[in-house]
């Protein structure tokens, strides 16, 4: 026998007692494929020694030590009560000195055998080690190699951030400036600060659109660089859109500030200067006729509602600020019409219509190189704003209906699913009730025969099945007392 392989004893087993290794045995292995997918697994651990061993041998090396003033303390026949003194003194003293060995000293050799001492001596010289060498405690093996991975994988992070909020702010860009509605327009035109607070917005955007396109050329991958670039160029475009809408609306901002200016203009001459209208209102409110308002009132002015009213009135005198060729051509004229003169009786309203052509050709005549203010009217990017405002209700509206329409059929076939299982429930339910009521039936059947197998005789049956029991309890107590003392 051989490390306990094979036999005791070669006698009786034909063979000299020599055992073959069998070579064409394959033994199982624990290591190579498939290997461990946990990486964790693979890395070097290191060995931890077992404390309830260390502290057994560091007591045990102090209680050697006490055993040993024991006993030589006993042979010098000291008392009990210094013997146990000296103990505890010198038990305290070495265990001080283990307790300062522990935080320092010299290192310590160890024999063969004292594996864990030699573990927990190997960890703390590799935790000197560590801090001699500003190593972090949570410091893992290779994980200096994963630093550019992160700075990779944060620098994604940060730009797929940036180019959300890029997003985000060019779509509420889009709602303000160019979906709008007619009051958020109305405020663009009219306010400078609204339009410095989206032209402020959009040079933001422009900035962080520039940042992104020039971070989008570092990228490696072809196929990811195209992707990112094809989508900042769809955001170029949105944000030139928006630039040349917000110029357009500084255009006619500006326009409207002139049309203003140049109205405030015609205001302030015709204060200064006076027009054939204003002198002509003056003369029709004081009552004094001119030459010039008999004219227009012959000619051009004709009331509504006219009747001739024969008067004789004497001539009406000249003014005596009118010329001497006024007079002289007034006189002869009074002299060539006959004494009964013909009136029209005017309504009484102001005189709106003679003055409008004057006013406006002196207007024309003053201010004839200035443009003539421009008619607001709505540009076609407020009307294709408003249409697309009112397309997108009315998507979402039919988005909603739809919703609601599938709600409801999936609601409905909820429910027709539970009525079918509550049919089933209910049909079971029925046909556990039918043959409970033909198991009671049957019951009944036997529970009846019973009842006149019982007392369907009446009370001479009755007597006759005591008689029959009493004639059984005889010849019962007959078989068993006495036919066992019958000799036959």
């Amino acid at each position: 026998m051989s490390d306990n392989v094979g036999l005791n004893t070669p006698r009786g087993s034909g063979t000299s007692g020599y055992v073959q290794r069998n070579l064409a045995q394959i033994k199982p292995r624990d290591y190579g494929a498939p290997y461990p997918k946990d990486l964790d697994s693979l890395r070097h651990k290191q060995r931890q020694p077992d404390k309830g061993i260390l502290e057994h041998d560091r007591k045990r090396e102090v209680e050697v030590k006490v055993f040993d003033l024991r006993d030589k303390l006993e042979e010098e026949e000291v008392d009990e009560d210094e013997i146990d003194r000296r103990c505890d003194e010198l038990r305290q003293k070495l265990f001080a000195e283990m307790n300062s060995g522990r935080r320092g000293g010299q290192r310590k050799t160890f024999k063969q055998h004292q594996v864990h001492e030699m573990a927990d001596a190997k960890i703390k010289e590799s935790e000197r080690l560590r801090k001699a060498l500003k190593i972090s405690a949570d410091y893992e093996e290779g994980g200096h190699w994963k630093r550019q991975e992160e700075r990779q994988r944060d620098a994604l992070e940060k730009e797929e951030e940036k180019d959300g909020e890029l997003g985000n702010l060019l779509l509420r860009l889009q709602k303000t400036v160019l979906h709008t509605d007619s009051d958020r327009e109305r405020r663009l035109r009219s306010s400078e600060f609204e339009r410095a607070r989206v032209a402020s917005n959009l040079e933001y955007a422009r900035n962080s659109l520039t940042k992104l396109e020039h971070d989008a050329l570092g990228i490696k991958a072809p196929g990811r660089r195209a992707e990112v670039q094809s989508d900042l160029n769809g955001k170029r475009e949105l944000l030139e859109l928006l630039l040349d809408r917000l110029e357009d609306l500084r255009q006619v901002a500006i326009e409207e500030d002139e049309d203003d200016g140049s109205t405030d203009g015609e205001d302030i001459l015709s204060e200064i200067i006076p027009t054939p209208s204003d002198s002509m209102v003056d003369s029709i409110s004081t009552g004094q006729p001119t030459e010039s308002s008999g004219q227009d009132d012959d000619a051009e002015s004709e009331p509504p509602e006219a009747t001739t009213i024969p008067v004789t009135t004497a001539t009406v005198p000249a003014p005596a600020s009118t010329t001497p060729s006024d007079t002289s051509t007034t006189s002869q004229e009074h002299k060539q019409q006959p004494t009964q003169t013909t009136q029209n009786l005017r309504s009484r309203g102001a005189p709106s219509s003679p003055s409008t052509p004057a006013h406006s050709t002196a207007r024309a005549a003053l201010f004839a190189n200035q443009s003539k203010p421009s008619t607001p009217q709505t540009s076609t990017a407020t009307a294709e704003a408003l249409l697309d405002h009112q397309r997108a209700e009315q998507e979402a509206l039919s988005e909603s209906i739809l919703q609601m329409a599938s709600a409801l059929k999936s609601s409905s076939q909820r429910f027709s699913n539970t009525l079918e299982a509550d049919k089933d429930v209910v049909a079971r339910a029925g046909e556990g009730m039918d043959k409970t009521e033909q198991s009671m039936e049957a019951a009944k059947g036997r529970m009846g025969m019973l009842k006149r197998m019982t007392e369907g005789k009446g009370y001479f049956g009755r007597l006759l099945l005591y008689a029959y029991i009493a004639l059984l309890a005889v010849a019962c107590i007959l078989v068993v007392f006495v036919l066992p003392k019958l000799r036959f």
